[in-house]
This record gives structure tokens, sequence and C-alpha cells, in this order.
């Protein structure tokens, strides 16, 4: 920026300074010592730039991206009519924009792009555009720029199988393995407003609690270290680490005295987490409900077991903890009443995940007769018989407005179908029917869907490739649908996890979260 006092050897003071808006650049001089006291970096320092001149802020950032490894910006990364670095980094040198705002407090607009070196066969330059109040670009520092150069110098061990392993499920299996700081509870010893608008990382010492040993030691107390503006550098000076707070909301707007959370340490005391076992950065496990809608409850007695493990199994991963899955039968002897049912149980509010799964008895159990007490369920409705009718079906019950994923799963006769003319059964055309209906009511994703059903082929049942997948969203109740089959259903869920968890949160948030990285960081 044109503002700062470069000359180490000038004193500034507000006499000579002041007047004509001159601050002395204390970002560099703190990010350098950041820098040079992680293991295995070498800190280059290629001086300031000013924001006046787009000119030489590019000629700058070529020459670097040629000789550095990973390139740290601070300032005119923002809003500002002078903040060009974007335009340079993009515009100008043909960057890739990976994420443009993130949601956390202090360092919003913290903009992570990759450059490409004149040697193509040499992998790409990482940019960390930092925020440029010294507080922000120190924080953004800690938390985002040293796990990435920690990954880049020591690696992470390589998965099983990776010859087979798609890229999505690589990148997940590096990311997860990622080395993040040390986390420790701690109890809050003063009450602390939260903010309305982001999470916050709020810096904090840590004084004992010799009122509240543990096993291992004192426990800990956090303590503010005063105001929280991002460009008063006095907060970083006693921090011991960085206190997570949640977003406020009108449930909780203060984190109280005496309650307990996380804190990242900034010196570390003890091995690293990854980001899969860390409290902070992994997701909380599924909590889903896994309802079977029958006519009789013969034979939930076997099939609830089995489909408890195989949820279990398709969403671990992405947890340290596995899914609590709470399984029940709901016998439903009029297709008008499911909903009630479904209310009765009060699953909605509860889980994060419900699977609603109708299923046809064993055919050597089947009757034609109309009077038969094992007819299918959804043989009964007019889901089945009328394709065009599911998805007016499927609004009748509400359940799309009040989950962020819906699975609507068919699953074909047992024994399950395995022969080489399954495609040409009754079923399986039916099953091509009701997602050709879905299709249609759908903005549908089919990048996804080829995930998905590219997941099924891998669980060993070679049909499994043959049935069709649709995946899309409800654009009234922004509701995700998945339309699969129970063939390969397992393996089909566990491949896009991931994905499937971060097409929920676009599509119940800001799209912008998905143009510009509006996320938590690591994810």
């Amino acid at each position: 920026g044109n503002e700062l006092m470069v000359d180490p050897n000038q004193e500034w003071n507000l006499e000579t300074h002041g007047r004509r808006g001159a601050i002395p650049d204390v970002n560099r001089p703190i990010l350098l010592a950041l820098l040079q006291s992680w293991s295995g970096v070498e800190a280059i320092d290629l001086g300031t730039c000013r924001d006046d001149n787009v000119d030489h802020l590019v000629t700058c950032l070529a020459q670097a991206k040629e000789d550095c490894d990973v390139i740290l910006t601070t300032g005119g990364i923002s809003m500002g009519e002078s903040d060009q670095m974007e335009h340079a980094l993009v515009q100008r040198l043909g960057g890739t924009l990976h994420f443009g705002r993130l949601h956390m407090k202090p360092g919003k607009p913290t903009t992570l792009v990759t450059l490409p070196k004149s040697n193509t066969t040499t992998p790409p330059c990482l940019v960390f555009a930092l925020p440029g109040n010294p507080v922000s670009a120190t924080v953004c520092s800690q938390l985002l720029v040293q796990p990435c150069l920690q990954l880049l110098e020591q690696g992470c061990p390589p998965p099983d199988n990776t010859v087979h392993q798609e890229e999505t499920a690589l990148v997940e299996h590096l990311v997860h393995n990622a080395k993040v700081h040390v986390e420790m509870q701690v109890t809050l010893a003063q009450t602390l407003k939260l903010d309305p608008e982001r999470p916050e990382y709020h810096r904090v010492q840590l004084i004992p609690n010799p009122n509240s040993p543990t096993r291992d030691g004192p426990s800990w107390k956090a303590i503010s270290t005063g105001t929280q503006r991002s460009s008063r550098l006095a907060s970083l000076r006693d921090a011991d680490g960085l206190l997570v707070l949640p977003q406020a909301t009108s449930q909780q707007p203060m984190a109280k005295e005496g309650e307990v959370y996380t804190v990242l340490l900034l010196r570390p005391l003890g091995p690293q987490p990854t980001v899969a076992t860390s409290r902070h950065l992994a997701p909380p496990a599924w909590r889903v409900a896994l309802c079977h809608v029958t006519r009789s409850t013969e034979e939930s007695s076997h099939l609830l077991p089995i489909w408890t493990q195989e949820a279990q199994d398709a969403l671990t991963g992405s947890s340290p903890e596995r899914p609590e899955v709470t399984a029940q039968t709901r016998v439903v002897q009029d297709p008008a009443s499911l909903w009630t049912e479904v209310q009765q149980t009060q699953i909605t509010t509860k889980v994060d995940l419900l699977i609603w799964v109708t299923h046809p008895p064993p055919s050597s159990q089947s009757s034609s007769s109309s009077n038969s007490t094992l007819t299918p369920f959804f043989q009964r409705t007019r889901v089945v018989q009328d394709p065009a009718s599911l998805w007016t079906e499927v609004q009748q019950t509400q359940i799309t407005t009040k989950v962020d994923l819906l699975i609507l799963v068919t699953h074909p006769p047992l024994p399950q179908l395995s022969s080489s003319n399954s495609t040409s059964t009754p079923f399986f055309q039916r099953h091509c029917e009701l997602g050709q209906a879905l299709r249609s009511q759908l903005q549908v994703a089919d990048a996804l869907a080829q995930q998905i059903r590219r997941g099924a082929a891998t669980g060993g049942d070679p049909t499994a490739a043959l049935w069709g997948v649709v995946v899309g969203q409800d654009q009234k109740s922004k509701t995700l649908v998945v339309f699969l089959s129970t063939v390969g259903m397992a393996a089909a869920l566990r491949h896009a996890r991931g994905l499937l968890r971060h097409a929920c949160q676009i599509a119940h948030g800001d799209n912008s979260s998905h143009q510009h990285g509006h996320g938590h960081p690591g994810h």
C-alpha cells in the first residue's frame, strides 16, 4: 500500500507521518519472523508494492511465482477501489481462484489462488492473499498457511489401493490427514459476546484451574486478551491460543462464563491432530434415522440390522465418530397416512439425514392374490404405478420441507437381481421410469449423479452400474434429492459422502459459498 512506511531506519511519529496518513509496516516483520520459526520454510522478503500501480504489482508477482513455491501477500484483497490483488492474480496472471471469502473472524477477505509457472511440468505456485490488518494476516497465517506448508514439506501416508482411488477420494484423504493445531478444552473465565455474522477465533490467555483438576493434570481457563479488533496487534501479544467461538444465534447470543470451548494452541504442547481427528475441523457425526415403511413387520427383524450397518459404513469417514443410526419399522396400511406416521416419530426434528425405505417382500413370499398381506407397499401406492406422480407424492408427504438431504431408494425383489438380463425386468424398467419422472421436477446435478453411480460400481456387484441415479435440487424447499437403487447403495454413498455434504451446504447456504469458498477454513 502507498501508506506504508517501509524504511526500517526511519522512526515513525505522529508529527512527521500521522498527518499524511503514513503507517509503519508491521505485517512484513511479523510474518517473516513467523515463517522463519516454522520447520522447513525459507522466507524470502519481496518488499512492498504500491496499490496505485497494478503493472508494477503484476511484474513483482510474475517473478515471485517462478522463484517461490508459496507467496503470501497482505492487503489489497478487500472491496476497496485500490484493492487490485485479485485482478492482478486472476485477470492479469491467469491464476485460478479457489476461494475469495471465508466465513470466519478475523480473515474474511482471505483469498487462495494458484498461478501456473512457465515450466508446466512443475506444480503451480500457491498464493495466499491475506487481509491487510495485522491480526487478520497473522491469524490466517497460523490457521491456513502453516498447515499447508507443513503438508507440502512432510506429506502424508498414502491411502490403501492408491491406483484405484478416484481423484476426489485422494484429495479427501490428503486433507483429512493434514496436521493442524493442537487443541485443548478450556473453561471460560468470563462471558463473551458472540459475533452475529461469523464464527470467531478469539485470542486468549490460558491459566491453570486448580479447582477442577483432570486425570492428566490441571484443567485450564481462558481469559480474553481484550479488544479483538483486527487492527489491534496487542490482542496477539500475550495470546496462548485461539478460542473457537460459534456464530451467535437468537438462542445463544453469548458464550457464558463456565462453559467449555475448544482452544487452538499457538505453541504446540503435544502431538498434532489431523483434520479428521480434530474437534475443531471435523464435522460432527451424522444423526441418521432409517425408517422401513411396510405393511408387515415380518421382514424388518433381519433387514434393519443389515441396513443400519450399511448406513454406518457408508457415512463413516467424514467424521472421527461413527454415525448414530436409529432404525425402526413403521407399519403403514394407508399410504395417505405416511407423513402422519413420520411426524409422530418426530424424526425430522432430531436428525441430520432421514432415509426412507420401501421394500418388497422376497419373491418366494409374494402372492398374486389381492388379499395378500405381503403386497409390496410401494406397489400399493400411486408412486410406483404412475411414475409421473412420484414427485407429487413426495411433496404431499412434506418430507422435502424438513430435511437437507432426501434419499429415495428402490429395491428389487429378493433375491437381488444379478443375472445378465436384469435390465429387461419390469422392476428395472420401473426404476428407470421413476428416475426419468424425477428429472423433470428437479434442477439436476448430473456430475454428482455420475460420481454416485461410479461409486456403486465399486461395491462388487456387476449390475450396480446399470441402475440409474438422479441427483437434483428441489427449487422450492432447497432439499437435495438423491434417487438410486439399493444395488450398490452402500458403496455409492461411501464414495460420494464428501460431495453430498458439500452439496447440502451449498443448497442450504449462500450460493456464493460455492463460488467464493465461503465456508469453514480447511473444508
